[in-house]
């Protein structure tokens, strides 16, 4: 076992979220608010990475061993 590193979620996600009462100002009178929601919607399945972070883990852990500082970052990528 072993523990999250410092400013983990910080360094290694983006943290700028846009709240609904901010994309409905954004996209206000415009005529592409229609095609910006059905972006931000399907997002999720045009640009999948499952299982990705997982293979990095395998290979870190082969190169570099378990107790490597770049294997456990890629652990916890893998789990967040």
């Amino acid at each position: 076992m072993t523990t999250e590193p410092l400013d983990f979620k910080k360094n290694n996600f983006e943290s700028s979220v846009e709240q609904v009462h901010q994309f409905m100002k954004r996209t206000e009178g415009t005529a592409t608010a229609q095609q910006e929601f059905m972006q931000i919607l399907l997002h999720g399945f045009s640009d999948s990475l499952v299982g990705r972070y997982s293979v990095y883990h395998d290979i870190s852990i082969y190169i570099r061993g378990y107790d490597h500082k770049e294997t456990t970052r890629l652990a916890f990528m893998y789990v967040f």
